[in-house]
């Protein structure tokens, strides 16, 4: 469940909400046990990371999802979102950080270039044990994991991103 889009911790409620009701659908009358991972970047991430914050949501939800029938558990929340960036206005700087952004700015609007990262993949991919469990990435492939790489540089990087 990403948070980008998400502004309140109602909001975020009503969405583990939605999402149980429908593995209670999905679940053809039987109970059944989730695992809420919320992850993406957004205002809400303060919140999150409030003492005690995870664990009265997952009360909550107990609470709440337990008593409906088939009933749902909450098994736990991951907590996996990251503070909001301003890329662009990060981008636009003059230090290290908008230098990077720059460069995978540059890879993500040409599909040519981000199809050039495909090599670095290849000792992975080419594995003897992992060939017969990873499929070529496709460009789509490709771009996520450049978004992937993004973030997770984002967050070594830069004091919103929690380093």
């Amino acid at each position: 469940l990403s948070i980008a889009s998400l502004e309140t911790d109602d909001q975020l409620i009503a969405e583990v909400e939605n999402i149980c009701t429908r593995i209670r659908t999905q679940s053809k009358g039987r109970p059944a046990v989730a695992r809420v991972r919320i992850t993406g970047r957004g205002s809400l991430y303060r919140t999150l990371t409030r003492p005690g914050f995870a664990a009265d949501l997952v009360q909550r939800l107990r609470d709440t999802e337990g008593r409906d029938q088939p009933f749902v558990w909450i098994e736990r929340i991951e907590m996996e979102a990251r503070p909001e960036i301003d890329i662009e206005e990060r981008r636009a700087g003059q230090d290290f950080v908008a230098d990077f952004l720059q460069v995978v700015e540059r890879y993500r609007d040409h599909p040519e270039r981000i199809e050039s990262l495909r090599p670095f993949l290849d000792s992975f991919v080419r594995a003897k044990r992992a060939s017969r469990l990873i499929d070529e990435p496709t460009v789509d492939d490709l771009a996520a994991y450049l978004e992937q790489a993004q973030d997770i540089c984002l967050d070594y990087l830069t004091d919103e991103g929690g380093a």
